[in-house]
C-alpha cells in the first residue's frame, strides 16, 4: 500500500509541472502555442520570443492568445492545487487534480493528435491518466 504521504508529494509534483508549464507560457505564450499545439506562423518562427509585439497577421496575433490562455489555465490550477496543500486539505486537492487533469488532457490531447499526431497525443495520455489517477488517490481518501 502507497503512504499517504507519497500521493500528497505525487500531488505537489502535479502541480509543480502546471507552475513550470504555466511560467514558460507566461513569457512565452507563442512559442509555448507553437511547441505543444503546433500553431505556428512566419512571425514566430522568425521572432518567438518578441511575439506578439511583433505580429504581422491575426493568425500570430492567435497564436500569443492562445498561449496566454494556457499560461493563466496552467498557473490557476497550480495555486489551486498548492493553496489546498498548504491547508492541509487533500481531498480537495485531489478534486481538482482530478477533474483538471481529465479535462485538460481530453481537449489538450484531441488537438495535439489533430496537430502533431497519435505518437505525442498517446504520451499526453498517458500523462494525463497517470495525473487523473493521483488525484483520484487523494479525493478517495487513499492517503488516509
Amino acid at each position: 500500500m502507497v503512504a499517504a504521504s507519497t500521493w500528497q508529494t505525487l500531488g505537489l509534483g502535479v502541480a509543480t509541472y502546471y507552475v513550470a508549464t504555466g511560467t514558460v507560457a507566461f513569457f512565452s505564450p507563442a512559442a509555448s502555442a507553437d511547441r505543444l499545439f503546433a500553431l505556428g506562423s512566419s512571425a514566430l518562427a522568425q521572432n518567438p520570443d518578441k511575439f506578439p509585439n511583433n505580429a504581422q497577421s491575426r493568425e500570430d496575433k492567435a497564436v500569443g492568445v492562445a498561449g496566454s490562455l494556457v499560461a493563466a489555465r496552467n498557473l490557476a490550477l497550480a495555486t489551486a492545487a498548492i493553496a489546498l496543500y498548504r491547508d492541509g486539505n487533500f481531498r480537495a486537492m485531489g478534486t481538482v487534480l482530478l477533474s483538471a487533469s481529465a479535462f485538460i488532457g481530453l481537449l489538450d490531447g484531441v488537438e495535439i493528435y489533430k496537430r502533431r499526431g497519435p505518437a505525442l497525443a498517446g504520451g499526453a495520455a498517458a500523462l494525463f491518466s497517470l495525473w487523473s489517477y493521483i488525484g483520484y488517490a487523494l479525493q478517495e481518501g487513499f492517503n488516509s
